[in-house]
């Protein structure tokens, strides 16, 4: 391959994290309330690593909008940073344009909260997706339903598979296919744990041959003492 195509395409895949990450920005910033819970859930269902950065700034309300909906992200300085520099302003835009924070309700915010989970889901640290499975555990959605099936097959570590499987559990319970209700249940229902009988006195002692059956000694019955 010619070194400049292959540095053509390299440069291209480092940007598709950026790209991706502005028309998240620029779509949420321009919807409504209600698009914007179907661009979670959506999300939430398909996590993006290159969302990360966007779905934190949420959390925290630092998005900003001005009034040609283009998205920023306010700094600690209380500046603002273009998600997309190269966006264009309405052509009745006033100047200067300052971007206002957006606000949102308690369900956007929880909806804000279940996609991140899904995306931690993704971390290298198993101690970010056992507090994603968690979270999961209690706010997981009808969409999610697949991510969760993908993410229980492939969890290696074993605490954040059974966090993980709780978690498909209570979503597969309310589920309107019997069939999927039944995995459910299968998946929820353990094998007993299996304890040994006590050994008796003979069994423990190596030197000596057991006497079938082997068993504890049985109580022995009760006698009435005589009168006195």
């Amino acid at each position: 391959m010619p070194r400049f195509l292959y540095r053509l395409i390299l440069a291209l895949s480092l940007l598709l994290p950026f790209a991706a990450h502005a028309s998240d920005a620029g779509d949420f910033v321009a919807a409504e309330s209600s698009q914007r819970a179907e661009l979670l859930e959506a999300w939430a269902a398909k996590p993006d690593p290159a969302r990360v950065e966007l779905l934190v700034a949420l959390q925290e309300g630092r998005v900003a909008a001005d009034s040609s909906n283009r998205a920023f992200i306010q700094n600690s300085d209380d500046s603002f940073t273009p998600v997309d520099p190269n966006a264009p302003a309405s052509a009745d835009a006033p100047n200067p344009d300052e971007p206002q924070a957006i606000s949102l309700n308690n369900r956007l915010r929880g909806l804000v909260e279940t996609a991140m989970a899904s995306h931690q889901l993704l971390a290298a640290d198993a101690k970010l997706r056992l507090a994603a499975a968690l979270t999961l555990q209690k706010s997981a959605r009808p969409a999610q339903l697949q991510l969760l099936m993908q993410q229980v097959a492939a969890e290696k570590d074993d605490a954040v598979h059974s966090a993980l499987s709780l978690a498909l559990a209570n979503l597969q319970l309310v589920d309107t296919s019997p069939t999927v209700r039944l995995a459910a249940v299968r998946l929820l229902v353990k094998p007993a744990t299996r304890w040994p009988a006590p050994a008796c006195r003979t069994c423990s002692n190596p030197t000596s041959k057991p006497t079938p059956p082997c068993a504890l000694p049985q109580k022995p019955a009760w006698r009435k003492s005589n009168a006195s």
